[in-house]
């Protein structure tokens, strides 16, 4: 129905009207209006022309004295999946306060979504959604910055809502990169966050990105190609493997750079529980990466 048809069954002015769409606007609907010669509207629900890539870089300004650059990297917390545990992210959080750590790359499937991979304790999709806004940690000395991915494309791709603009509408300190895939700059280098969409092709990765830190997988791997390849484990005990469990953990990285070029770059696997300890490492040497 139009603007003005619905306007007339709810019994309120076209104006109340539009500010309550504009309200479902903000809170992650994506509707695309069609306007008519005879000034009406009507909105349709957009389940299938996201824009998974559109304003996905981003710069982090870091002075040009820093010659190392500490951070932290987490994926699939699957918050809604029985299997999930926010506190495992509050300590993740206590580890960066402690150790000076201010930045943490959040590589996707934040929500357990629409699609479960095991049983679900928040079902719906809007419970999950208020409860990761409500529950992620906060401080005012760290920013995450966060990819989407397919448990969280899921709720757009069935109901027409965009999780990230909802994110984005709430929580200053977490910076939404997009769906799929995003870039950060950082002095003359280039990172990658990148997780799987299933239903979305995502293009290659840019050549520039010397290290590239993957979500989904919710499995450490180390790859070295033309740049260094990061498979990050879950944050969570859900596994994709239904008959066992994950064991969470997360990435310790250092950002080693010489002339704003990436030198070196250190990565620990950390353990979360019963205390949070490194269980492998990782040095990979990027001067002897063929450009």
């Amino acid at each position: 129905k139009s603007l003005k048809e619905i306007a007339n069954i709810l019994k309120i002015s076209e104006k109340q009207l539009y500010i309550r769409i504009k309200q479902i606007i903000n809170y992650g609907y994506s509707l695309t209006p069609t306007y008519t010669f005879d000034s009406d509207i009507f909105y349709k629900v957009n389940t299938k022309n996201i824009n998974t890539h559109k304003d996905n870089h981003m710069t982090l300004k870091v002075p040009s004295e820093l010659k190392k650059l500490r951070c932290i990297a987490v994926s699939d917390l699957h918050i809604g999946n029985f299997k999930s545990d926010v506190d495992l992210l509050k300590k993740v959080y206590d580890y960066a306060s402690k150790n000076n750590i201010h930045i943490i790359f959040n590589c996707g499937d934040l929500l357990e979504g629409v699609h479960t991979c095991d049983k679900r304790n928040i079902n719906n999709i809007h419970d999950q959604i208020e409860y990761a806004i409500e529950k992620y940690p906060y401080d005012k000395d760290i920013s995450n910055i966060m990819v989407f991915g397919n448990h969280d494309y899921h709720a757009f791709h069935h109901l027409g809502l965009d999780i990230s603009k909802k994110i984005e509408n709430t929580r200053h300190d977490i910076i939404p990169l997009g769906f799929g895939q995003g870039y950060v700059n950082i002095k003359k280098e280039k990172v990658l966050l990148q997780h799987e969409l299933c239903a979305v092709n995502l293009p290659p990765i840019d050549d520039d990105a010397k290290l590239a830190l993957i979500g989904h997988g919710h499995m450490m791997k180390t790859k070295i190609y033309d740049n260094l390849l990061l498979c990050l484990p879950s944050l969570s005990r859900v596994c994709p493997d239904k008959t066992k469990e994950n064991i969470p953990s997360f990435v310790d990285l250092e950002l080693h750079f010489t002339r704003d070029n990436f030198e070196f770059i250190r990565s620990k696997q950390m353990l979360v529980e019963p205390n949070i300890m490194p269980i492998s490492e990782s040095r990979c040497r990027m001067k002897v990466l063929k450009k």
